[in-house]
């Protein structure tokens, strides 16, 4: 077995940045829970690649582009239809957003950072699948004839 501990908190009696290794997990700072058992690591924060969470897709879709603060980054981003994800998802097995087994097995996985970018747009782009879809429900109660949703800058 082995463990140790680094106090990094020079001259004070509140470390300022802690590492602990016992048991077989790490412990990183001074998260609550403490250690969660063998390869497991605790931490306060994990911070990963300065990624820089927006609202690019919602941008994108109600005003048909992205914020000129975006377009660094996401400048040709285009969001599939419902019919395009549906499509994709059949003939590639993964989400359009999400990086497929094939690609992520090559690579040697995400960075942390990587992958919250890919769900956080995926759940963006969910939300309004979920809100064009709920118009059509609501226009067939209604008896109101084809699509009629707005804000869809696909067309």
């Amino acid at each position: 077995m082995f463990g140790f501990a680094v106090n990094l908190g020079v001259g004070t009696t509140t470390p300022s940045a802690r590492l602990d290794v016992q048991g077989g997990g790490v412990l990183v700072g001074s998260p609550t829970g403490g250690d969660k058992g063998a390869g497991t690591i605790n931490a306060e924060a994990v911070y990963d690649d300065n990624t820089l969470l927006t609202d690019y897709v919602f941008d994108y879709y109600f005003d048909g582009q992205v914020r000129p603060e975006d377009l660094n980054l996401h400048s040709g981003f285009k969001m599939m239809t419902i019919d395009e994800m549906e499509k994709f998802v059949e003939q590639n097995r993964h989400l359009p957003t999400i990086t497929g087994r094939d690609e992520w097995e090559s690579k040697g996985g995400l960075s942390l950072g990587k992958l919250a970018s890919q769900l956080w747009q995926t759940a963006e782009i969910n939300s309004i699948y979920i809100s064009e879809l709920n118009s059509r429900i609501d226009n067939l109660e209604n008896g109101v004839p084809g699509d009629n949703i707005q804000g869809n800058a696909n067309g």
